[in-house]
C-alpha cells in the first residue's frame, strides 16, 4: 500500500532559515527544488558541472565548500556509485552507494531527490535523509521501469536493513 504524506506531515521548523545547495539531480530536480522553496526554504540547485562554474572545482569537499561560502547551509553532492557528500557548518557527511544491479539509471536522481526532499521536510538527520535517497536511487536504477519504479519508503527501509546486516 502507498503512502501519501501531506503539508501537515512535514516540520518546516526543522530548516527555518536554512540555504539548501542540491548538487545532482534528475529531470525532476527543478520541481523538487521549488517544493522545498515554497515551503518557506532557500534552495540551491545545481549539477557537478554548475558546481564547478561556481566554484572552480570538481572536488566534492571543496565544492561543498564553496557552496557554504556562498550561503547555502547544506550542501550535497551525489557522485553517482561512490554514494553522496554532504557537508554542514557543523558536519560532513559520505554516504557509499547501495550496491545493486543497475538495469537502467533513468529516474535514479528523481528518486533521489524524492527522497531527499521526504527526509529533509519530514525532520529526519541528515545522515539518514542521505541513506534513504541513496537507497531510493539505487532502487530505481534496478529497475527497468522509471516512472514506475518509484520506491515505497518500506521498500528503502528494507535496502537499508539488508545494508545494516550484510
Amino acid at each position: 500500500m502507498t503512502t501519501v504524506f501531506h503539508d501537515e506531515d512535514a516540520d518546516l521548523a526543522t530548516l527555518a532559515g536554512e540555504t539548501i545547495a542540491v548538487v545532482g539531480y534528475g529531470n525532476q530536480g527543478r520541481s523538487q527544488a521549488l517544493n522545498l522553496r515554497d515551503s518557506g526554504l532557500s534552495v540551491v540547485v545545481g549539477n557537478i558541472d554548475e558546481v564547478e562554474t561556481a566554484t572552480a572545482t570538481r572536488d566534492p569537499r571543496a565544492g561543498a565548500a564553496a557552496l557554504l561560502e556562498l550561503g547555502a547551509t547544506i550542501a550535497i553532492v551525489k557522485r553517482g556509485g561512490d554514494g553522496v557528500y554532504a557537508r554542514t557548518a557543523r558536519e560532513e557527511i559520505t554516504v557509499p552507494a547501495i550496491e545493486m544491479p543497475v538495469l537502467n539509471g533513468l529516474g535514479a536522481g528523481d528518486a533521489f531527490g524524492g527522497a531527499l526532499c521526504h527526509g529533509l521536510l519530514a525532520g529526519w538527520s541528515l545522515r539518514r535523509t542521505l541513506e534513504a535517497a541513496n537507497a531510493a536511487g539505487a532502487i530505481v536504477a534496478s529497475r527497468l521501469a522509471c516512472a514506475d519504479a518509484m520506491p515505497t519508503l518500506a521498500e528503502i527501509e528494507t535496502v537499508l536493513a539488508r545494508r545494516v546486516s550484510a
